[in-house]
């Protein structure tokens, strides 16, 4: 199958495409740089779980909460990493799917809430991932933000590359 978007995905192939977005009361802030849950009752792979782990680390480091295990978000984030693979695209908001607050509204009631995402072409460890994270200001900033104390992951893996996201909420 061709794909639909073979410029688009060359480019954020060179970056490793990482893209970070939060919603706070009203407004929107957006920053870029360069085997799954059950229908029922979300498990985090290994992979997944390493993320979490990783990202829990780096708060601790820096003198902060962990971020416990979200369910409801971690059924949006790999929601969003599977429609991201089937459409091999690497955005916030993809065609025919509600922005961020639309699709946290049934796992995040309360406010703020965020989304972090990765993409690249070929695997990627966990280390990977979040030392990527780490590098950009913008996901570094959501990651490392106080005001978060919940987080679901979704990692996607195929011909087209590795797809993951973070969906963040208050606790």
């Amino acid at each position: 199958m061709p794909n639909p978007r073979p410029t688009a995905l060359r480019t954020c192939a060179r970056r490793a495409a990482l893209a970070a977005v939060a919603v706070t009361a009203g407004s929107t802030t957006f920053t870029a740089a360069p085997a799954q849950a059950g229908a029922n009752e979300p498990r985090l792979d290994t992979r997944e779980r390493q993320v979490l782990h990783r990202v829990n680390a780096v708060r601790a480091d820096h003198g902060l909460a962990r971020l416990a295990f979200g369910r409801k978000l971690s059924r949006a984030a790999d929601h969003h990493s599977r429609r991201s693979q089937q459409r091999r695209t690497v955005a916030h908001t993809l065609p025919g799917e509600q922005p961020l607050e639309g699709r946290l509204a049934h796992a995040a009631r309360v406010k703020p809430i965020g989304e972090v995402i990765y993409w690249t072409r070929r695997g990627a460890s966990s280390a990977e991932i979040v030392r990527a994270w780490m590098r950009s200001p913008g996901h570094r900033a959501l990651l490392l933000s106080p005001d978060f104390g919940r987080a679901g992951i979704g990692i996607r893996t195929g011909r087209t590359g590795l797809y993951a996201t973070v969906d963040l909420a208050a606790s």
